[in-house]
């Protein structure tokens, strides 16, 4: 055992002597460590035949599932924030980027704010949806006043 660590050692400081000295990453310098430490491979013993036991009766399919482990369940990871549940979470919304006039942006959110007040809330992104809606209901000749009634200030009957 002795001769062995001398001879690893003795051919470790020769290749240190030999090569000229550079910067090494760290991960290189690791895995050199490992060849220059590791033994040299040998054959291993061949392992002795071990007996051939007797085949064993098949269990049926009763005996199978009673002995069959339950299956432990898959720890559940608790997700950080916030569940998703807006519409950027929704498959039914698309997001879309369209621009319009400060003047009718500034107008709209006083409208909004308006019928907040009344107890109808609707925000920016539904209200062009209905009114996009709307002008697609109108072009395929339906009645658009349907989709516009909830949130128009101008009823059926008038």
């Amino acid at each position: 055992m002795a001769n062995d660590f001398e001879s690893l050692f003795a051919a470790r400081k020769k290749s240190r002597e030999e090569q000229p000295v550079a910067t090494e990453t760290p991960a290189a310098k690791q895995s050199k460590r490992k060849r220059e430490i590791a033994p040299e491979p040998s054959t291993p013993p061949s392992p002795a035949p071990e007996p051939t036991p007797a085949p064993e009766p098949e269990p049926t399919a009763q005996q199978v599932t009673e002995l069959a482990p339950e299956p432990e369940p898959a720890p559940q990871r608790k997700k950080r924030g916030r569940p998703a549940t807006g519409k950027r979470s929704n498959a039914g919304w698309i997001g879309r980027t369209y621009y319009i006039q400060e003047k009718t942006d500034i107008e709209i959110e006083i409208e909004l704010a308006t019928m907040r007040r009344q107890g109808v809330s609707l925000d920016k992104s539904e209200l062009v949806d209905a009114l996009l809606g709307a002008w697609v209901a109108w072009r395929k000749g339906e009645d658009a006043n349907e989709q516009l009634s909830e949130f128009s200030p101008r009823r059926k009957d008038e």
